[in-house]
């Protein structure tokens, strides 16, 4: 009796780990290769300029230098704003996120 308790378990045991090893196959199949549009960076970037327009295209140029193009589009960014500083001095800030607009 003790001999089949023992075989039936060493049974159940392979089934669940064929079940997880299947399991972890398929999640790693689905796993994205690279950034996906909306995957966002954590770390915000900042940068100044003389007017709002020209602080806009210098943080696409700070970001597009760090990261690429594909990071470095202002219309996908999260929680951008350009704000005045005083003087003729603006900042534009904004989390770099992967956006790939459509054609």
């Amino acid at each position: 009796m003790k001999q089949r308790t023992i075989t039936f378990h060493s049974i159940g045991a392979a089934i669940v780990m064929s079940a997880l090893v299947a399991g972890a196959a398929t999640a790693a199949q689905m796993k994205a290769v690279g950034p996906q549009p909306g995957d966002c960076k954590r770390a915000y970037e900042a940068v100044n300029g003389p007017s709002l327009p020209v602080a806009q295209a210098m943080w696409v140029q700070l970001v597009a230098s760090k990261y690429g193009n594909k990071w470095a589009q202002w219309a996908g960014a999260k929680n951008k704003s350009i704000t005045p500083l005083g003087g003729s001095q603006f900042q534009a800030r904004a989390k770099p996120c992967f956006y790939q607009p459509v054609p």
